[in-house]
Order: structure tokens, then sequence, then C-alpha cells
């Protein structure tokens, strides 16, 4: 199922030449470097992991301090 929907995004992105890099992971283990993002937004997420704890816990370790 979600790799449809990303085959879809993929195919509206290139037709609308939208600059775009789609990445599927877990949100309790992002593939992402410490301190990589200014800012993480979860939106309409904690409500369908396993472990929002530990999705949190991996909103905090990829967001750069301050």
């Amino acid at each position: 199922m979600i790799q449809k929907k990303i085959i879809s995004a993929k195919k509206y992105a290139e037709e609308n030449k939208v600059p775009v890099t789609f990445i599927v992971g877990f949100a309790e283990e992002l593939p992402f470097k410490k301190n990589t993002f200014d800012t993480t937004i979860l939106s309409h997420i904690l409500e369908h992991v396993h472990t929002p704890e530990k999705a949190i816990d991996e909103a905090y370790r990829v967001t750069k301090d301050g």
C-alpha cells in the first residue's frame, strides 16, 4: 500500500517539476544522523506507532539543539 502511494507521489512530483526526495522508514527508527534537522514535526503520527515514546525520542535525536 505505501509503495503505491510513493509511486503516485513521485509521478505527481515529476509531472509538476517538484524537486523532492522520498524516504520510507519507521518513526521509531529514523534513517537520519543525530542533529540533522532544525525542526521536526510529529503531526498525526503518535496514534499510529507501536511505541510513541520511541518516536518522540527519535524526533529529539534528529533535531538540532536550540
